[in-house]
């Protein structure tokens, strides 16, 4: 099934209907005991349920503003201030679709302020999350393609599980409820709970120390890659740098900043070294909800989230090509190593950054004790 990413970019993602009658005939696809007996089955059924999802399934989501509210209404949390400002919405909407369409893009660019205030409220957010849930479970082919209970129910814990890795927030109520109606083993359930719950938890403690994340505002004029660089390192001179180009969508990424705590703690106490983290192509709660959960702020650490333009600018400029890519960065600002040593290398990334703070280089002249 991996032969239908050879299809993208052609305008066409069917796959030719005599191999995928061959794949029903030799794949036994509802066969229970091929979830345990082959270890590349959960890989096929990802395949093979993904190809129909990208061919037939839904191709977006659109959420009205009426169908929001009656969601919102359903689930109990329309009430109060909310309510005065959704029902305020609901009329701005009437009146701009019932106006002039010469003057509908103004209508709304003067009332930009309260649409922008109304979908930033926390309660509106979750409920938007709730109805892309439930559209694109509904158009998700594997309730109709894995008529085998266990399958199915792997396949949507699989699902489940991917959207509490991907944004680190855990299920509203609502989402808690499909969740288990779609899993249905309740030891699949209890484990997604489980996670739900810590994420739960890192939501309500929020961030050690905020200031770890620096606002890009006033560096969105630059267009020169080297100018932006050195901007954003300058505060630092006279410290060595361990830079670390990430996204909240790379899983070794994710992994390799749970190692980073160790490292850390072998380095306490000095003021030469700061841990600079750039994002790429993460969303911001998405951003914000990782480095709490993985605790990575500081006094000596510092998190951009530049504009995808300028964050692909800089990487250009270190051919970065894989993520993650860690970069060592001397106390002048010159780059020494691209290609750095990563926080799961342990000991021998600690001698790097250890020789770049006493020698200048990341490599350590012969003898040298640490």
């Amino acid at each position: 099934m991996q032969h239908r990413f050879s299809h993208f970019g052609t305008g066409d993602l069917r796959l030719d209907p005599a191999f995928l009658a061959y794949v029903r005939e030799k794949m036994p696809v509802m066969e229970p005991w091929m979830l345990t007996m082959f270890r590349e089955y959960q890989t096929f059924m990802r395949d093979w349920v993904d190809y129909h999802n990208s061919v037939y399934g839904n191709r977006g989501v659109n959420v009205t503003i009426d169908s929001l509210v009656a969601h919102l209404k359903r689930t109990g949390t329309y009430k109060g201030e909310l309510e005065q400002s959704g029902d305020s919405i609901l009329f701005l909407v009437k009146t701009i679709n019932e106006a002039d369409t010469s003057l509908q893009q103004s209508l709304y660019e003067t009332n930009r302020d309260k649409f922008d205030r109304f979908y930033a409220h926390p309660v509106v957010k979750d409920g938007l999350a709730d109805m892309i849930t439930d559209a694109r479970d509904a158009g998700d082919k594997g309730d109709s393609l894995l008529t085998c209970l266990p399958a199915r129910a792997l396949w949507w814990a699989h699902r489940y599980y991917g959207r509490l890795d991907q944004h680190h927030l855990p299920y509203s109520s609502w989402q808690l409820q499909r969740m288990r109606e779609k899993v249905v083993y309740p030891d699949l359930v209890a484990q997604l709970e489980q996670m739900s719950a810590f994420y739960a938890n890192v939501k309500n403690k929020g961030m050690t120390y905020e200031a770890s994340l620096k606002n890009t505002e006033h560096l969105k004029e630059y267009t020169d890659a080297k100018a932006l660089f050195d901007t954003l390192i300058a505060p630092y001179r006279g410290k060595v740098i361990y830079l670390d180009f990430w996204g909240t969508w790379c899983g070794p990424c994710k992994a390799n900043m749970k190692l980073v705590k160790p490292l850390k703690e072998k380095l306490e106490g000095r003021n030469d070294i700061v841990f600079m983290y750039l994002a790429n192509r993460s969303p911001e709660e998405d951003w914000k909800n990782v480095i709490a959960e993985m605790d990575l702020t500081g006094e000596n650490v510092v998190h951009f989230r530049l504009p995808d333009n300028q964050q692909a600018m800089i990487e250009r400029l270190f051919n970065v090509s894989k993520f993650p890519t860690y970069l060592l960065i001397n106390k002048e600002g010159v780059v020494m190593d691209t290609d750095a040593k990563s926080p799961r290398e342990g000991i021998e990334t600690f001698k790097q950054i250890t020789s770049m703070i006493l020698y200048g280089t990341p490599t350590p002249p012969e003898g040298a004790a640490f």
